[in-house]
């Protein structure tokens, strides 16, 4: 049983008090850890999560949260107690989303979101440590890269699409492709301004490395399609005083990626055509032609700071704006055929 000490200041038993009352509210206390338990809910952690990471400036890490909380309110709509959190639901939410057809990969994604806000709760005594997530997966599948064979890139050279939206659609792949596979969240907040004594220069979102891209005519032309449309940035994809400028690269690349994928339907190709088909397209031609992979590397901006230090020390700048010319001209030239 746990003791209690109270102590009294000699000064105030002096005053000859008529009467000494010490109140103790035990039942009031009891339970309290289980009681806080039950009133958190998932859902109030994750936002808890999501405000926290905004607030030390990690938006793209509370993206990913906040797309965690939208896929968590669609399996249960309803409040979810902490206390509910259990291997069975997190079980069932995991084959929910492979009924939904989410790759192992995905569901993994949202699994190990979940399961840090649950860990932060047991480090605030809100529940207890357990091994709810042993039968679920959380790892990471390797994925097959997505690349097209030379033919099939060079005949998309020529496709013109059915009308603006899909020309504009081919365009953007044209120019992730040319830009040495560019990812589409930095093609989205590139500026006029990147592009300096015909280098175009912008830092990776996901990395935080400096990539360094000459500006070749082919990028020219399709930026100069778009300048009227543009908006402080170089290509029309995102625009200031239109609400959440990462929402909006986020559905930019929605609509994108369906479109491309209606003119690969149209032109039979085997694998759904995408942006992200663009980036591993440009290492794949690259491969082909017998460019080294620490160049294909440092060129995407794959490799970790450290060892990206190491290569920019080999590779002569050059070499890399020629690989990419070489690519260019290699995939612009007709198919004779």
């Amino acid at each position: 049983m746990n003791s209690i000490k109270i102590e009294i200041s000699k000064a105030w038993l002096e005053r000859q008090p008529d009467e000494i009352v010490i109140r103790l509210d035990v039942e009031a206390n009891s339970g309290t850890d289980k009681e806080t338990e039950k009133a958190v809910t998932i859902q109030e952690l994750l936002t808890e999560r999501i405000a926290d990471m905004k607030k030390t400036g990690r938006l793209r890490t509370a993206q990913t949260y906040e797309s965690t909380l939208s896929s968590l309110s669609k399996y249960h709509p309803s409040d979810l107690p902490l206390s509910s959190l259990s291997e069975d639901m997190v079980r069932g939410y995991e084959q929910w989303m492979q009924k939904r057809g989410l790759t192992r990969n995905t569901s993994s994604f949202y699994l190990r979101r979940l399961r840090t806000v649950w860990r932060i709760a047991a480090e605030r005594g809100l529940t207890a440590q357990g091994p709810l997530f042993a039968r679920v997966f959380t790892g990471m599948e390797r994925t097959r890269k997505r690349a097209l064979p030379s033919q099939t890139l060079q005949r998309l050279m020529n496709v013109k699409g059915d009308n603006e939206r899909e020309a504009f659609a081919l365009d953007m792949f044209r120019f992730s492709l040319f830009s040495r596979g560019m990812s589409f969240v930095d093609m989205c907040f590139l500026r006029q301004s990147d592009i300096q004594n015909g280098v175009l220069t912008y830092q990776r979102r996901k990395t935080g490395q400096q990539i360094r891209i000459r500006w070749e005519p082919q990028l020219a032309e399709i930026a100069e399609r778009y300048a009227r449309k543009c908006d402080g940035y170089l290509l029309p994809l995102v625009k200031r005083g239109l609400g959440d400028e990462r929402k909006q690269y986020m559905r930019s690349q929605h609509t994108q990626n369906n479109r491309l994928k209606a003119i690969g339907r149209k032109l039979n190709l085997a694998e759904p055509l995408t942006m992200y088909v663009a980036r591993h397209s440009w290492a794949s031609t690259a491969k082909r032609m017998n460019v080294p992979l620490n160049v294909i590397s440092d060129s995407m901006g794959h490799t970790s700071a450290r060892t990206t230090q190491i290569y920019l020390a080999q590779i002569d700048p050059g070499t890399i704006d020629e690989t990419n010319a070489q690519i260019i001209r290699y995939l612009e030239r007709r198919d004779e055929g």
